[in-house]
């Protein structure tokens, strides 16, 4: 189909879930959870150690 100039068209695609895009996705969520929760548990074992270094 031919879009005359000066038009716009958007278009909303729904990715199959086993697609390679969502699979990415997942996978970089995933990814950021766990260095989210290492950040905090990192976070709180310096927290821990600079509390027993001022006792």
């Amino acid at each position: 189909m031919d879009i005359p100039d000066g038009r716009w068209l958007d278009l909303r695609l729904d990715m199959p879930a086993n697609s390679v895009y969502n699979q990415k996705r997942l996978a970089a969520e995933a990814a950021m959870a766990e260095a989210e929760a290492l950040a905090i548990k990192d976070a709180e074992n310096t927290d821990q150690s600079i509390n027993s270094d001022n006792q």
